[in-house]
C-alpha cells in the first residue's frame, strides 16, 4: 500500500471517528419539520409541482438541516428564535421591526443574543428569489428547505419566550417533551390541514405577525405540561415523563402542535410561493440526475465534507429497494455501522450481493468503485453505513 493510501486512510478513520462522535446522538429524527415541510409542498399551485414535487422528499429530509448547522457555525443557533417577550410588553411596539433600527436603539450584541429569526428569513427569502431567478436548482433546494426549518421554528410557541425550556417557572424540558416526544409518539394522529399558498408581499411584516401570535401560545405549553404531572410525583430524568405523562400532554395540547403545525406547512409554502412570484414566475427546471442525495434522500444523506472528503450516511430500511443511482467518482472507504446483507443491481441485470460486518471497513479505488446500481436491503433488520468519498490528497502529499 502506498504511503499517501495509509495517510488518506488513518485521515479519513481520524475524521469518520470524531464525526460518529459529534452526531451519532442526532440521528434523523425531527419529525415534525419533516411532516411540515412535506406537507408544505401540497399547499403549492399546479405551475410549481413539476419541481417541488419531485423534490419534496428532498425538502423534507432536509427540513432539519439548519439544526445540524449548529454544530458547524458557532453562528447559527440565534437564527432559530427570537425573544420577543424581552422587548417590553406584548404587542411589543419597543422594538423596531427594521433589522437595522433594531440594532441602533438596542446595540448589536443585545438583538443578536435574543434572537434574529425574523429578520434571518426575510434575508433568506431574498436569496431564494435571486436562486429562482438563476435557475440554480441545487442551491434553491437548500435555501428552501432551510426557510421551512425557520419558518416553522417560529411556529412554535417556545421559540418566542426568554423562557424557552420552561427553565424559569420549573417546567425545564419542555420544549423537547413537547415538540419531539409527543409529537413522535401521536404522529399518526396528527393531520395537517393546509389551505392553498397566498402571496405575502411584505414577508418580514408576516414573520413578526407569526412571532405574536405564537407568543400568545407560549404560556398554554407551560400550563399543558403543569397539569400533565401526577401530583406528589417527582419529575426528574427522562423516565419520570412516562407514556401517561404523554398521553395527557397530549391531551392538553395536541390541537395546538396541529394547528401550529398546520399553519407553519401553509406559512412555508406561501413564503416559497411569493418568492417564486417575486422572482418572475421563472420555470423551475428539473435537472435529469443520478444523484443519490436528491433522488433518494431518505436513504443518503451528508453528514459532513470539506476539501479532503465527504462523508455520507446510507440508511436502508428492512427489504428496502432504492432507486437506480450514480455516485461520485474516486476512490471510497465503507465504514458499516450495522451488519447487513445488500443485493446491488446494475443496469444491465446483473446482481452482485455484498455482507457487511459492522465496523469491517472496505476500501475501494476508483476503478473498483460500484458503477450505476440500485441497492436492496435483504435482510430483516435496518443497515445503516457511512460512505466516505476522498476528494483530494492532503496538501502535504499533493506538494511533493
Amino acid at each position: 500500500m502506498s504511503n499517501y493510501k495509509r495517510t488518506t486512510i488513518i485521515l479519513v478513520l481520524l475524521g469518520a471517528g470524531l464525526f460518529l462522535f459529534q452526531v451519532a446522538s442526532y440521528g434523523w429524527g425531527f419529525l415534525a419539520h419533516k411532516m411540515i415541510n412535506r406537507k408544505a409542498v401540497e399547499a403549492l399551485p399546479d405551475a410549481m409541482q413539476p419541481f417541488f414535487g419531485k423534490y419534496q422528499e428532498y425538502l423534507a429530509e432536509h427540513a432539519i438541516d439548519p439544526d445540524l448547522w449548529r454544530h458547524g457555525d458557532s453562528n447559527e443557533g440565534v437564527r432559530h428564535y427570537i425573544d420577543i417577550d424581552m422587548y417590553g410588553p406584548y404587542p411589543f411596539t419597543e422594538l423596531p421591526r427594521q433589522y437595522d433600527a433594531a440594532i441602533q436603539k438596542f446595540s448589536a450584541d443585545t438583538v443578536n443574543s435574543l434572537g434574529i429569526a425574523p429578520w434571518w428569513i426575510e434575508k433568506q427569502f431574498n436569496r431564494l428569489v435571486r436562486l429562482m431567478k438563476q435557475g440554480a436548482s441545487d442551491s434553491l433546494l437548500i435555501v428552501a428547505a432551510a426557510i421551512g426549518h425557520y419558518v416553522s421554528d417560529l411556529h412554535m410557541p417556545l421559540h418566542t419566550v426568554e423562557n424557552y425550556d420552561g427553565q424559569l417557572t420549573g417546567n425545564k424540558g419542555i420544549h423537547a417533551r413537547f415538540e419531539a416526544w409527543m409529537i413522535e409518539e401521536y404522529a399518526h394522529d396528527i393531520h395537517l390541514t393546509v389551505k392553498p399558498a397566498e402571496y405575502i408581499d411584505d414577508p418580514l411584516a408576516f414573520i413578526f405577525g407569526v412571532v405574536m401570535n405564537s407568543y400568545q401560545l407560549a404560556d398554554h405549553l407551560l400550563q399543558a405540561d403543569n397539569q400533565s404531572k401526577t401530583p406528589g410525583k417527582v419529575y426528574g430524568r427522562r423516565e419520570d415523563y412516562d407514556k401517561e405523562y404523554i398521553a395527557s400532554l397530549y391531551k392538553e395540547s395536541g390541537a395546538i402542535a396541529q394547528s401550529q403545525m398546520s399553519q407553519a406547512a401553509w406559512a412555508v409554502a406561501s413564503m416559497w410561493y411569493s418568492a417564486w412570484v417575486k422572482a418572475g414566475k421563472p420555470e423551475l427546471k428539473v435537472t435529469e440526475t443520478l444523484d443519490p442525495l436528491l433522488i433518494a434522500p431518505k436513504n443518503y444523506r451528508v453528514e459532513f465534507e470539506n476539501e479532503y472528503l465527504r462523508v455520507i450516511r446510507e440508511k436502508y430500511d428492512p427489504h428496502e429497494k432504492t432507486v437506480m443511482h450514480e455516485h461520485s467518482a474516486g476512490p471510497i472507504l465503507i465504514v458499516p455501522l450495522t451488519d447487513g446483507h445488500l443485493r446491488f443491481t446494475l443496469p444491465d441485470g446483473q446482481i452482485i450481493e455484498s455482507r457487511l460486518r459492522a465496523g469491517e471497513t472496505q476500501w475501494f479505488s476508483d476503478e473498483k468503485r460500484m458503477p450505476k446500481h440500485a441497492v436492496e436491503n435483504l435482510s430483516d433488520q435496518p443497515n445503516e453505513q457511512l460512505r466516505i468519498e476522498i476528494k483530494a490528497r492532503p496538501v502535504s502529499q499533493a506538494t511533493k
